[in-house]
């Protein structure tokens, strides 16, 4: 019996997990090898998996309080885009619009609205 795929919403948030537990493997597990962040409408922050891992490190290394934490969530097709309050832990809270499009159980591109 085939598997059912998993939801974006739910892959998303699996990836937002591994990030409030400083996982860096969980959370790369949750993205294509060739992930895009950017800033919306803006300049391109990473590509690759690996660029994506590298950033994630840093952010672990300097900052271990580091939090997502979800206040809303809108799905649209293959993107689930949330209301988020990154909590950097040394620089306090941002608020910011994350918007995660998945394609084939993994997540392809992160924009964030800041």
């Amino acid at each position: 019996m085939a598997r059912e795929p998993q939801a974006p919403a739910t892959i998303v948030q699996r990836f937002v997990a591994a990030i409030n537990q400083q996982d860096l493997e969980g959370a790369l597990s949750c993205v294509s090898a060739s992930i895009v962040t950017a800033v919306y409408g803006g300049s391109t922050e990473t590509v690759g998996m690996r660029a994506l891992g590298d950033q994630l490190a840093e952010s672990f290394a300097v900052r271990p309080k580091l939090r997502v934490a979800v206040q809303g969530r809108f799905l649209a097709s293959d993107r689930v885009i949330q209301n988020e309050n990154f909590g950097a832990g040394l620089t306090g809270e941002e608020k910011r619009v994350t918007i995660y499009q998945v394609a084939g159980e993994l997540i392809t591109r992160i924009e964030y609205l800041r």
